[in-house]
Formats: structure tokens, sequence, C-alpha cells
């Protein structure tokens, strides 16, 4: 991972390339672009982990549908019955929380 001050670097150096230089974001902007974008990360970690619990604590199977880079993932119960599925393995364990 890189530090705070060689992201910061990255970025002027992009706007330079871009032929921005002379309203370039200053260093302030840049580190407030930088926590948002960490704020964002931060987030969705935080979701995934939530999803995470949801499936232990429902001792959920998963099954893949299909071949290919886009296989449909299917969420089911400790039974076996399905719960939900799409194409998103986030999006179907979102759908399959608020059925079970």
């Amino acid at each position: 991972m890189r530090t705070r001050k060689e992201q910061m670097a990255d970025i002027e150096d992009f706007c330079g390339t871009l032929g921005i230089s002379n309203d370039a974001p200053d260093a302030e902007i840049i580190e407030q672009w930088l926590a948002e974008a960490e704020q964002r990360v931060r987030d969705e970690i935080g979701k995934d982990s939530e999803r995470l619990d949801w499936v232990a604590n429902n001792q959920c199977q998963f099954e893949n549908h299909g071949l290919g880079d886009r296989p449909l993932r299917v969420v089911n119960d400790c039974m076996g019955d399905k719960l939900a599925s799409s194409y998103d393995l986030r999006a179907a364990i979102d759908a399959a929380r608020e059925v079970g």
C-alpha cells in the first residue's frame, strides 16, 4: 500500500498530464478526495463483514450455476432451499438477507 504522500503525488502528476496544471486541485482538495475514497472502502468492508456474519449465523450454502465469466450465484439456507440468486455474490447475499 502506498503512503498518502505517494498517492497525492500521483494525483498531482495525473492532473499535470491532463494539461490542467494551472487549475490543478490543491493538496487540501486531493487530501479530501483520498479521505472520501478511504471512507467508501471502509464502508464496503463493513458491509462485507455484515454479510459474512449473516452467512455464518445462518449456515448458508452456495451454488454456482452456469459456466463462463458470470455464473449465477445461488444462496441456499441450511436445508438447501433456495433463498435468492444473482450474478453478483454480494447482491445474492443481500437478497437472501431480506428473505431469511
